[in-house]
């Protein structure tokens, strides 16, 4: 918004009277302040408004997905913890019974015996312990030759099971055998040793169904995705012996993984929405709040600022009008304003332009003789006396009674 101002002489006569704008000297500064522009300032206001909401968009992102991230792996750990412990529970009660077995003086006994028909015996007596046992078997040590016609069969699995516990004092590790077959089992092996002198004189093998593993998955944990227990094969690779829940979600790497303790297998969990899921929907919140507050911003930005220009146009107004008003020597009393900030500058202007005025045309005034009856000052409007005759006083910056000789 901009104004030309008559440059105006001190008789205050237009062009003719109107004195030329002087040349600004090369280098020369009008003040100390830089010059600005309201456009540009409002904006330069919205870009930073909008960086600053942006950067704060980000950590707000940042943020809520470390948070999310964090409450997601813990609440895939939970999961896969609560499965593994109920089915290391139950593999923990099974090979505690062995153990004690394994323990007794009497079974050490009739395996050193190898009365066979005596063995069959205790091995029938002892199976009603187990429920849910496939078979029940009092070995000894030693064997190295498979048996598919056994039930269940004998396979490589199994004896290099059993060696591994003739071989080793710590208790081999519990392992579904002949997997994705009919005869698919879990064996627990257990050696039996000499009471009297400590060496082995057989083993305990039992051997349960693989529908165990399948039902206490199921019956684990109510889960919203894919469970899935394995087996870690002899390269390391794992083997899926079971699962729970829908397989369509079984994609990339698992969410969560908790080994079983006692045994070979690992509870590998898949949650039904992933952490990509939940971050794509953090960042639509995300974004939905940076425009609404970015919007929000902005619309505060140009109100205010249509109501500065509107202020400021104001006050351009009112010192165009000033200033015309002193060529023409019909300053009035009062301008209106439209900044605050502007209210006293524009009296002190009003009241220094009519004394300026009133100087330049003393001599007509006084020569007409109008003198203030209360005051004894000149009237510089050159109007009738007794302006002041209520107090005696003129007024700050309106044209009132002036004292001559201070001007």
């Amino acid at each position: 918004m901009n104004f030309s101002l008559p440059f105006l002489s001190k008789s205050g006569k237009a062009d003719g009277g109107l004195a030329k704008p002087q040349p600004r000297r090369a280098g020369g500064k009008a003040g100390s302040a830089r010059r600005a522009s309201l456009g540009k300032t409002k904006f330069q206001i919205l870009i930073a408004g909008v960086l600053l909401l942006g950067v704060l968009a980000l950590f707000v992102y940042q943020f809520m997905s470390i948070a999310v991230s964090r409450a997601l792996a813990q609440d895939n750990a939970r999961t896969t913890e609560q499965a593994a412990a109920q089915l290391g529970t139950l593999l923990d009660i099974y090979s505690s019974a062995v153990e004690q077995l394994a323990k007794e003086p009497d079974i050490a006994a009739l395996l050193m015996a190898g009365n066979a028909s005596a063995l069959r015996q205790r091995e029938e007596s002892l199976a009603y312990l187990f429920p849910r046992a496939l078979n029940f078997q009092l070995l000894p040590p030693g064997i190295d030759q498979v048996d598919m016609n056994a039930s269940p069969p004998l396979s490589y699995a199994a004896l290099a099971q059993m060696r591994e516990a003739e071989h080793s004092e710590s208790a081999p590790p519990a392992e579904v055998q002949l997997l994705n077959t009919p005869q698919q089992h879990i064996n627990i092996v257990r050696r039996v040793v000499n009471p009297a002198g400590g060496d082995v004189v057989g083993l305990i093998m039992l051997s349960l169904s693989g529908e165990v593993l399948q039902r206490i998955l199921e019956g684990a944990v109510l889960i919203d995705g894919y469970l899935e227990l394995q087996q870690l094969g002899a390269k390391g690779t794992p083997v899926a012996v079971g699962h729970q829940g829908d397989q369509k979600y079984k994609e990339g790497q698992p969410g969560a993984v908790q080994a079983v303790s006692g045994s070979r297998w690992q509870i590998a969990y898949w949650p039904a929405h992933g952490s990509m899921a939940y971050l794509g929907k953090i960042s639509l919140v995300v974004l939905v709040m940076f425009l609404l507050a970015g919007g929000g911003m902005a619309a505060v930005t140009l109100v205010l600022f249509s109501r500065l220009t509107a202020a400021l146009r104001q006050d351009q107004i009112s010192l165009v009008t000033l200033m015309k008003d002193f060529r023409d020597e019909q300053v009035r009393r009062e301008y209106p304003h439209g900044l605050d900030e502007m209210q006293e500058t524009l009296e002190f202007m009003t009241g220094l332009a009519g004394g300026y005025a009133f100087k330049g045309n003393t001599g007509r005034d006084c020569r007409a003789g109008f003198r203030c009856p209360a005051c004894g000052r000149y009237d510089r409007r050159g109007g009738p006396a007794g302006f002041c005759a209520g107090g005696g006083r003129a007024r700050k910056y309106h044209g009132g009674c002036i004292d001559i000789p201070r001007l």
